[in-house]
């Protein structure tokens, strides 16, 4: 009976960390086929904390139903887990595990068009920022009625350190998905990035 119990909690671990693979798995499907600058593949990678990551996959090695007992490692590690993510601790929702409290971030794996594998390293301001803007439209889309519009800000800091023959692409896009730019530069923006971006304080 005891070992039931426990099965249950294990199965709401393994559902919650299914279904942040198979939000994981759509996203990559919306991106299949997108192309930025000289990049042929782009991936997102979902990080969970360590914590929550290794007790689904240690749940995963246990027999609930065997007739032994559940290590008392395995015990602790719960307690810990519980401890951590379910405590009362103000502005925290109390007994709740939410989904900020499990995922950390998230990573782009990218392959360029010369190369066979995916890459983990970062890329440059403006590629990254188009990446951004890629995967923020996709999520969008999740919560919009069709046919509602919807325009925000994006805030570029330091527009002038990025490479200025990729603003157009950078503009074009933007414009394409619904976004105002907001930019700033603490040095000489040059006359051409200037003439790019079009009204300018």
């Amino acid at each position: 009976s005891h070992n039931e119990t426990v099965a249950s909690y294990r199965q709401a671990l393994r559902a919650n960390a299914e279904h942040i693979q198979r939000f994981e798995r759509r996203l990559n499907d919306e991106l299949e086929g997108v192309t930025i600058n000289d990049l042929a593949e782009i991936r997102v990678e979902i990080h969970c904390h360590p914590k929550f990551r290794n007790l689904v996959e240690e749940s995963e090695a246990i027999d609930p139903y065997s007739g032994q007992l559940l290590s008392d490692a395995f015990y602790e590690r719960l307690q810990g887990f519980v401890a951590e993510f379910f405590g009362e601790t103000p502005g925290q929702g109390g007994h709740r595990l939410t989904m900020d409290r499990v995922i950390t971030g998230i990573s782009y794996r990218t392959r360029k068009q010369s190369e066979t594998r995916l890459d983990a390293k970062g890329q440059s301001t403006s590629t990254s920022a188009l990446i951004s803007l890629e995967l923020v439209q996709r999520l969008l889309r999740r919560i919009l009625y069709p046919g509602v519009g919807l325009a925000f800000p994006m805030v570029l800091d330091e527009l002038a350190s990025v490479d200025v023959s990729q603003v157009p692409s950078l503009l074009e896009r933007l414009g394409r998905q619904g976004f105002n730019l907001f930019a700033a530069a603490t040095h000489s923006a040059s006359p051409e990035l200037i003439y790019q971006v079009g009204r300018h304080l």
